[in-house]
């Protein structure tokens, strides 16, 4: 019998075990037929020792193994040791899969997202009904004409502007202009007109305690990003203290959860509006003179965590 590479990562799971109230939908596992949990967020496939042992007249071969495997919360890795490959079917598709088993008695078993979506058992996105061959292109724009302003221009906050605690005690730093080749001076104009006409950047007159340099970073597309050097201006910067939730505490809510939506701000950072008496910390130079931002921007220190409390 021909086996499949031995697994070493980490692999996680979300249901097992525990969810007694998952439904079970029965496969064939070379010639016998077992009850499994389907998991969209397994990466591997689970049976139990008791499991196992129903299938053992099959002839398996069983290797030992030194995978990880993970519920997601706790962590205690499972008991694993042993690892073997298998037919599994359905009444119209039949693919090979990889098992790994957990010796606890009686604990169920699982396919995990690869398997269940070549057995059929699981579809990823929407099924379009067979009548609709193709998706006329253009057919959205009717909508983006109608609300012009969320897909070509970036929003702000309403009735929000965001404070900026500087330390008093740090001397402002006028830092001098970083010079700009005359050959891509266009293309930063063009830049630059385009972040002012968004109401992202404003000009900048009189003196001003704060001034950082401004750097044109070519790209490779032969196009020109412009950013704004702030290490010297984040020195001054009290940062503060709220906490960015990791994956597993974003993730674990989501058990059970059957319709997921993606969303993606639009420069997000830019969507908040800084205070008037913060925009001082973002005036930077160009070979046009003194801008500023009116926007929260990236590079500064205290930028994630500001906007994690704005958000949540």
């Amino acid at each position: 019998m021909t086996t499949e590479p031995e697994i070493s990562d980490d692999e996680y799971l979300f249901a097992i075990g525990e969810n007694k109230e998952a439904t079970t939908v029965p496969v064939t596992v070379d010639n016998t037929s077992i009850p499994v949990i389907i998991d969209l967020g397994a990466s591997v496939n689970v049976l139990d020792s008791a499991t196992l042992t129903r299938l053992m007249d099959n002839g398996f071969v069983l290797r030992n193994s030194s995978v990880r495997i993970y519920l997601y919360g706790p962590e205690t890795p499972l008991p694993v040791n042993r690892t073997f490959s298998a037919n599994v079917s359905m009444p119209q598709l039949q693919t090979r899969a990889h098992f790994v088993i957990v010796e606890n008695f009686n604990m169920g078993s699982l396919l995990g997202k690869k398997t269940a979506t070549e057995l059929g058992l699981l579809r990823v996105g929407p099924e379009l009904p067979s009548t609709i061959n193709q998706i006329t292109v253009g057919s959205t724009q009717p909508i983006v004409d109608k609300h012009d302003a969320v897909f070509c221009s970036v929003s702000k906050l309403r009735d929000y502007q965001l404070k900026i605690h500087v330390d008093p005690e740090i001397t402002p730093v006028t830092q001098p202009q970083r010079r700009v080749p005359f050959h891509v001076h266009k293309d930063v104009d063009k830049k630059l007109k385009e972040l002012q006409d968004l109401d992202i950047i404003e000009d900048v007159e009189g003196p001003t305690p704060w001034v950082s340099p401004l750097a044109a970073i070519p790209k490779s597309n032969g196009d020109v990003q412009v950013c704004v050097d702030i290490r010297r201006a984040n020195k001054a910067v009290i940062r503060e203290c709220h906490l960015i939730p990791t994956l597993e505490e974003t993730l674990a809510p989501l058990d059970g959860a059957a319709v997921f939506l993606k969303l993606d701000l639009r420069w997000g950072y830019h969507q908040v509006e800084l205070h008037l008496e913060s925009r001082v910390l973002m005036t930077f130079s160009t070979h046009n003179g003194l801008k500023g931002y009116k926007r929260l921007i990236f590079g500064l220190s205290s930028a994630p965590e500001m906007y994690q409390y704005v958000i949540q």
